[in-house]
């Protein structure tokens, strides 16, 4: 006679195996601890059987186990149960606004990097500006000064970028 074995603490199907004849009564089986004569259901790719030992025969439970899901708020979800069913709502890969909101938080930081940056420059402009100045060095004062209008409207055009 066939028994089928269950896993003690989910009751999920671990194998099948033959039981032993009873040395006291040959005419009668011995059914080990955690296994059954009950036959299990197929199930499906996804699914599993557990065994409800209450009412003596095999359950289909959906297995995610293991597998990842983000939320519609973009949580990320990790199956850890069996039995657990997907949520309405959850996907099954990053959704695309998550990824559109990531590209777009990274573009923001780009910009303000090369805004950080420039910002920078202009200030060592200004400065080299104040020091021909002072020099009377006309014709450098006058490449500087092109210098820190080019600088600023790559600055205007940056900080526009970044409020849209």
């Amino acid at each position: 006679m066939k028994v089928y074995y269950f896993d003690k603490a989910t009751k999920e199907l671990t194998g099948i195996g033959e039981a032993n004849i009873s040395p006291a009564n040959p005419s009668k089986f011995l059914i080990p601890a955690n296994a059954t004569d009950v036959p299990p259901p197929d199930c499906e790719k996804g699914e599993v059987v557990i065994f409800n030992q209450e009412e003596n025969q095999w359950e289909i439970k959906v297995d995610y186990r293991g597998q990842r899901f983000w939320d519609k708020d973009g949580n990320k979800i990790t199956i850890t149960d069996l039995g657990t069913e997907i949520e309405e709502g959850w996907y099954s890969s990053k959704p695309q606004f998550l990824i559109d909101s990531e590209e777009k938080e990274k573009k923001k930081q780009e910009i303000k990097s090369s805004i950080n940056h420039l910002e920078e420059l202009l200030e060592q402009r200004k400065q080299n500006y104040v020091s021909l100045m002072i020099d009377n060095e006309a014709e450098e004062m006058a490449e500087v000064k092109e210098e820190i209008t080019e600088i600023r409207k790559e600055l205007s055009k940056l900080y526009e970028e970044l409020s849209e």
